[in-house]
């Protein structure tokens, strides 16, 4: 963390840190999301290097119908 002020402002990593915080995230990529130049959530990937254990992981699709059935029970959105 100590890093990001070589190339940001004390008071915008602070404040990255403390909404971070607020957010539960603990990770240096997760709070460089709160920095004013930060990069957009929606141009970072996960990266599976290091984590070979979830590589075996495999994840189903969501069925759309499953909410359509919560909704006609009288589930509210």
């Amino acid at each position: 963390m100590l890093r990001l002020l070589e190339t940001h402002r004390l008071a915008d990593v602070t404040a990255a840190v403390e909404k971070a915080l607020r957010h539960h995230v603990h990770t240096k990529g997760g709070l460089t999301q709160f920095l004013p130049d930060g990069p957009s959530w929606r141009q970072t990937t996960f990266d599976l290097a290091g984590r070979p254990h979830l590589r075996l992981v495999q994840v189903a699709s969501a069925d759309l119908r499953a909410y359509a059935r919560l909704l006609g029970t009288g589930g509210r959105v």
